[in-house]
């Protein structure tokens, strides 16, 4: 048994461990180029898969998980603290929007209205 202050390894004897992660730090390139090279060639898709999730791991570290309770609420946007002046220029932007190919597709206001037909901003 060791007396307190005394060391565990008195000699300074390097471990199996220590050589283990010595090799394995010294051939760590040469590892994280074949695991990406098999993110890029490789058939199997659990493969790349595993490669790719490595890859990103490595550099920039394990994802958090969410937590939606912890998330900042999203700011909310309240037009009726804009200034008359305001809300025109607002409608006169969302006018121009509307008139523009593809930047209104998908909304619930495109698929009621009819050709022409512009939404109603109200007010």
């Amino acid at each position: 048994m060791w007396k307190p202050g005394q060391s565990g390894n008195p000699k300074g004897a390097i471990g199996e461990w220590q050589r283990c992660r010595a090799l394995c730090r010294e051939h760590s390139e040469a590892a994280a180029k074949e695991i990406i090279r098999l993110f890029s060639e490789s058939q199997d898709d659990r493969v790349r898969y595993m490669a790719a999730q490595w890859t990103y791991e490595q550099a920039w570290g394990k994802a958090r998980e969410f937590n939606p309770n912890a998330e900042p609420a999203p700011s909310t946007f309240d037009p009726s603290r804009l200034t008359l002046e305001q809300r025109q220029q607002m409608r006169q932007l969302l006018d121009i929007a509307w008139q523009q190919p593809g930047v209104m597709e998908g909304t619930a206001e495109q698929s009621t209205a009819g050709p022409g037909d512009k939404p109603r901003w109200g007010g």
